[in-house]
Parts: structure tokens; C-alpha cells; sequence
């Protein structure tokens, strides 16, 4: 009895001996290669296919090597097998990528393309933001904290305030009473070495008219004794590096101990006799920075090295 199946690509109606059942053939009709089914499995998709019970009066059918194309009768099998060689329609693709986007969308929220672009671009401008404003806030607390003007002479005169001391014996210090204090403007330009006399501790007390006195404030120092607890002022031009030299009224250096060699080549910059100026007592000579709110100089002088 020949097997009747459908073609799985152009769907004509096939006819084939049993003895073929589960070998490939070739459609006569579209050319596919395919399977022949059993005759079992033909007979039943064409019952199903037609509603009809297969009767015994029916008489054999000459059964052939090749299928051949029995269109006009009823389809008897469609295999369930892919259709090979027939692309799918555009409609068949947008539902299965409709399918596919649904399918994954049910795991994640999805956004325009314009609301990432917008978020992108926000970013940027957050970026921006922050840097401009770092930018400005570093540069308003440097202002905040700026040196003081180059022109210092605006800033008005200044005060250095101080204490000297001595030690008379007892390791108790006192004021050193008569102690001399001079203070010149570091880097100055003296036209000339100023004379020591009149302004030693040996010698009487300061004038305002005296002409050495007079030379110092000219150029922005100034020059003072301590009074009884040691203390003095100085009323400076401005603010700035001043060499300060105190003088003690009542400790001396040892017998023989001379001035210390950088000390007097720095204070014959100003003075004419260093020696003869600082005498036998102990001094103090340094460099002092001078501003508003500068904390009191102190010198202890020590006792007596003098036996």
C-alpha cells in the first residue's frame, strides 16, 4: 500500500511505496529532500486530516520508487519538521523581536534614549559645577590669608617693646637699669658709620638733641635705656628686619674676652668703634622682625663675668 504524505516546502500531496518508509526522497515536484514516513504514521495524519476510516474493500495502490504528486487527493500528513529554505515574513520577525523584548523586559527598567542622553549631559554639568566652585572657594580662602602689602611704610610706625636683665649675684635676676637699647633698619644705607659718643652706658643719660640719637631716628631706628625692672620701648618707623643691639649697665664680659669677631665686622657697619661702643659689658646684637602684635624681646644677660 504506498504512503501518502504532504512535501514539507511546497506542500503538494506525495505518494510513495511502503517499502520506502524512513528513507529520504526528493519532491518531484519542488526538488526538497526529505523523510518518508511510516506507513502508520501517514495513515493516521490522513485519518485525522479527513475525518475517514480507512475501509478493507479498498484496493492496493501500485507502490513506486519515487514519490509522486497526488495533489488532487486528501492530505493525508503534515510533519511537524522545519520548513527549510523559506525565510520568514516581516511580520513573522517583528512578533518574535516583540516577544524577545517583552521576555527580557521583565527583569529591568527601560529608558528612552534621550533620558540617558539628558543624564549624560547632567553629569557633565555637575562636573563643571563642582570645579568652578572649588576653583573660587581656594582662591577666596587664599585672599583670606594674603601676606601683608609690599609698601609696609603704609602700615604706620611700630612698637617693640622689651626686658633686661642681669643676674647681681644669688641667681636672682633684676632689671638691668641704664641698659642700652639700638635699633637700625636691617639693609639700611648709612651715608656714614655713626660715632659712638654719648650713647654708651657709660655715658650720661640720652638727649633728644643729642646728634647720634638724632642720626637713628632719621632713618626709621631708635634708641633707649632701661628703666629700674629693665623694661623699654622702641618706637619704629615700621615694620620690617631691624638689627637690635642692648648693651648691659652691670654685667660685664670676663676680663679679656673680646668682642666675637662676626659681631664686630656687622656692627662696624654702622658704628665707627664697636669697641669702644659696647666697652667691657655683655651685649645682645640680632636680627628682630617687627609687626604689629610682635611679642616682647627679652635678654638675660647673666651675672657678672668680671672677678
Amino acid at each position: 500500500m504506498p504512503i501518502r504524505f504532504h512535501c514539507t516546502r511546497c506542500r503538494r500531496l506525495l505518494s510513495i511505496g511502503s517499502r520506502k518508509a524512513g528513507a529520504e526522497v526528493t519532491c518531484p515536484k519542488c526538488g526538497a529532500i526529505q523523510r518518508v514516513p511510516s506507513p502508520e504514521v501517514a495513515a493516521a495524519a490522513g485519518d485525522a486530516a479527513t475525518g475517514a476510516v480507512p475501509s478493507a474493500s479498498e484496493q492496493p495502490v501500485e507502490e513506486a520508487d519515487q514519490p509522486k504528486d497526488v495533489s488532487a487527493s486528501i492530505p493525508v500528513w503534515t510533519p511537524p519538521a522545519t520548513v527549510t529554505g523559506i525565510p520568514p515574513t516581516s511580520s513573522e520577525t517583528a512578533s518574535v523581536e516583540r516577544s524577545a523584548l517583552e521576555v527580557g523586559a521583565r527583569g529591568m527598567i527601560l529608558f528612552p534614549r534621550r533620558v540617558i542622553y539628558w543624564q549624560g549631559l547632567l553629569f557633565v554639568l555637575v562636573a563643571v559645577a563642582g570645579f568652578v566652585f572649588g576653583y573660587w572657594f581656594g582662591r577666596s580662602s587664599d585672599s583670606a590669608v594674603a601676606t601683608p602689602p609690599a609698601d609696609v611704610s603704609a602700615a604706620g610706625p611700630v612698637l617693640l617693646e622689651g626686658r633686661l636683665v642681669y643676674d647681681p649675684g644669688g641667681g636672682r635676676p633684676v632689671g638691668d637699669e641704664g641698659a642700652v637699647v639700638i635699633a637700625i633698619p636691617d639693609g639700611v644705607g648709612l651715608r656714614a658709620r655713626l660715632p659712638t659718643r654719648g650713647i654708651r652706658p657709660l655715658d650720661a643719660r640720652l638727649s633728644d638733641t643729642d646728634a647720634t640719637a638724632a642720626k637713628i631716628r632719621a632713618c626709621g631706628g631708635a634708641i633707649t635705656r632701661a628703666d629700674a625692672s629693665g623694661r623699654f620701648s622702641l618706637i619704629l618707623g615700621r615694620p620690617g628686619d631691624y638689627r637690635v643691639l642692648a648693651i648691659s649697665a652691670h654685667a660685664e664680659r670676663p676680663s679679656g674676652e673680646p668682642i666675637e669677631e662676626l659681631d664686630r665686622k656687622e656692627i662696624a657697619e654702622c658704628f665707627d668703634d664697636p669697641e669702644h661702643l659696647v666697652g667691657p659689658f655683655k651685649y645682645r646684637w640680632e636680627v628682630v622682625a617687627v609687626a604689629p602684635g610682635t611679642p616682647m624681646w627679652e635678654a638675660d644677660f647673666g651675672a657678672s663675668g668680671r672677678r
